[in-house]
């Protein structure tokens, strides 16, 4: 991990079309590594979700951005990751 391998990272997803904001993500998460951050989290750090929004209580007209607001482009690119154990 180097600086010259950021740059490389971030030139070919520039080349790639991916966005500015996921470029500085990434990059932010790059200098969280190359620091010597693990990623891991504790479980006496984690809080189970007792209460999810369902689709159908969400407001389609809503404001952007205000909880309970239905945002139809970021449901197209939401990912839902489920940890059992």
């Amino acid at each position: 991990m180097s600086e010259a391998g950021l740059a490389a990272a971030r030139a070919k997803m520039q080349e790639a079309g991916v966005s500015e904001a996921a470029i500085e993500v990434f990059s932010s998460y790059y200098a969280q590594l190359e620091s010597g951050a693990t990623g891991l989290i504790r479980e006496a750090d984690i809080e189970p979700l007792t209460e999810v929004d369902q689709l159908p209580e969400l407001d389609p007209a809503g404001e952007p951005g205000d909880p309970g607001t239905l945002d139809a482009t970021a449901l197209g690119q939401t990912v839902l990751i489920r940890l059992n154990g």
